[in-house]
């Protein structure tokens, strides 16, 4: 039995504390389970595909708490639970069912768009959800002066991992990091009428999809054409791209010659990875290693995030500015510094996560490892403290 699992010793516990990520109200937050059987160890639930209570699995990361009046009972086997802090700062802890009514009451005043589209799906508001969706899309219009790249970051940012999951959890397979990572979602052709999203998955002869998950992806396409204006279209295709695992050997096969068809394969296998931040980890990584497609791919990639597209951007430039070509001793410096500077530009919420990619791609080029572990042990971003361990931990795991 895992030290990290609790189910086959309890099949109960209480929520008296749930954990709050953020600092203004209101927000979704974290169920903390302690155990009937006693210890001072939080839980979370660990949730089947029917979104059932499978077991517990043991919680370890930094988050404020916030008790409850009343503990909340729960058990294997019952229905997912939930929490939540209200506008008006009050905690809650219930079923989907339970809470839906409670959030109808005060859902169409939250300030934020994203925000309120998810309490909005959550209670079963789906106009005013597509609605806040729309809005949400409008102001990232307006920020990148262009629509399609605001199409890009909603798909990136708010339909991909839920559409992915979904894949996963249909198939019995546990949504782990690197479960998301070989399956993925990705536009393959968009217009003013048609949306065309392709998942990608190593195993689509294999796939199957009962009832209920046909009816979550038919929902799910319903909301992306109100939002968007168009007509959604999902298409299941196999990944041609080499895996995750083999990142490595295509940069160890690397030749003094260019190749296009090698530089093409490559530049697949970063698009296809779901998180920016990893695609902008592994742009760095084929440029330290002296690799002529890193240079080549320095010019010409354009991401479909704007965080990782204006990163590399500015990354070539200084590039440029210090005349740093490929061999250059001075490379590595660079990046280094360069290291910092993507990291406060990065959104808040995702700085933990950018330094738990760079470490997992970058660690084997030590003087980087060493700017990454600089930058990790500094900060005092809430959203690093959760992860800095698990940063930290990776960076000396060779």
């Amino acid at each position: 039995m895992s030290n990290n699992s609790a189910d086959q010793i309890v099949s109960s516990g209480l929520i008296s504390s749930i954990g709050v990520p953020f600092h203004r109200s209101p927000g979704f937050t974290i169920p903390l389970v302690r155990l009937t059987a006693g210890g001072n160890s939080y839980y979370i639930q660990r949730i089947d595909r029917n979104k059932k209570i499978a077991g517990f699995d043991l919680f370890d990361a930094a988050v404020n708490l916030r008790r409850l009046t009343r503990p909340y009972q729960l058990e294997i086997g019952n229905n997912e639970v939930y929490s939540l802090v209200d506008p008006s700062g009050i905690p809650h802890v219930g079923t989907k069912r339970e809470l839906a009514p409670i959030i109808r009451n005060w859902v169409s005043e939250v300030e934020h768009p994203l925000l309120r589209m998810n309490f909005a799906r959550f209670c079963g508001q789906e106009g005013l959800a597509s609605r806040a969706a729309n809005e949400a899309v409008r102001l990232k219009k307006n920020e990148f002066n262009d629509e399609e790249a605001a199409i890009h970051w909603f798909i990136d940012s708010v339909v991909s991992a839920e559409l992915v999951a979904m894949l996963i959890s249909a198939n019995s397979e546990s949504i782990t990091e690197d479960a998301m990572n070989k399956n993925h979602l990705t536009v393959s052709n968009l217009s003013e009428s048609r949306l065309l999203l392709q998942i990608v998955t190593r195993n689509s002869s294999k796939l199957s999809f009962d009832n209920r998950v046909v009816k979550e992806l038919e929902k799910l396409k319903i909301f992306i054409g109100k939002v968007l204006g168009r007509s959604v279209h999902i298409d299941v295709v196999d990944a041609e791209q080499p895996s995750g695992d083999d990142w490595g050997g295509e940069i160890s096969a690397r030749g003094g010659d260019r190749d296009e068809r090698r530089t093409e394969r490559i530049v697949n296998e970063i698009r296809h990875r779901r998180r920016q931040e990893e695609r902008l980890a592994l742009v760095l990584d084929l440029l330290l290693a002296n690799d002529s497609a890193g240079w080549d791919i320095l010019r010409s990639y354009d991401d479909r995030a704007k965080f990782a597209r204006v990163a590399i951007v500015l990354l070539a430039d200084e590039l440029s500015k210090k005349q740093i070509s490929r061999g250059n001793k001075n490379l590595s410096k660079v990046i280094s510094q360069e290291i910092w500077t993507m990291f406060r530009l990065a959104y808040p919420t995702q700085r933990g996560i950018l330094l738990l990619e760079f470490a997992k791609v970058l660690k084997r080029h030590a003087d980087i490892a060493n700017t990454i572990k600089s930058v990790c042990r500094t900060s005092d971003s809430m959203y690093v403290n959760g992860l800095r361990q698990k940063i930290l931990d990776e960076l000396h795991t060779t």
